[in-house]
C-alpha cells in the first residue's frame, strides 16, 4: 500500500494506492487516524487505485470515521476503485457510512461519496 497524505489548515486528503489490507492497516492508522487527532478533523480518502480490500481495511475505514466523529469532523471517500466498492458493498458499509457531503469542499478531481459525522 501506498499513501499520499496533503494536509490543509484542518483537512487531510489520502489517496491510498495498492492493497489495503491485515498487512497494511498498521501503516493507515499510524499515519491518517493520528493526524485527525492533530488537528484534521476532515478526512477525504480516494480509494480509486485500491488493488485489494479486506475486512481490516474496513474496519480501518469505520475506525477513522469514529476518530473523526469523536472530534466533530467528517470522513468522506472521494472515489472508489472497483474492489473498494465490492468490499464496501458486500459488507453493505456503503449504506451504512454513507451521508452528507460536510461542508469542507475536497478539490475539484475529487467528486465525492461522503462518510460523514
Amino acid at each position: 500500500m501506498e499513501l499520499n497524505i496533503t494536509e490543509t489548515q484542518n483537512a487531510l486528503y489520502v489517496s491510498v494506492s495498492g492493497r489495503f489490507d491485515v498487512h497494511t492497516t498498521g501503516q493507515f492508522a499510524r499515519e491518517v487516524i493520528a493526524r485527525v487527532a492533530d488537528g484534521h478533523p476532515q478526512l477525504f480518502i480516494d480509494l480509486a487505485d485500491v488493488d485489494f480490500m479486506d475486512s481490516s481495511a474496513l474496519a480501518a475505514l469505520v475506525r477513522s470515521l469514529m476518530r473523526t466523529m469523536e472530534v466533530g469532523g467528517s470522513l468522506t471517500v472521494t472515489r472508489l476503485s472497483d474492489a473498494a466498492r465490492i468490499a464496501l458493498e458486500l459488507s453493505r458499509l456503503d449504506l451504512v457510512l454513507t451521508g452528507p457531503i460536510p461542508a469542507v469542499t475536497p478539490p475539484p478531481a475529487m467528486n465525492a461519496i461522503a462518510f460523514a459525522a
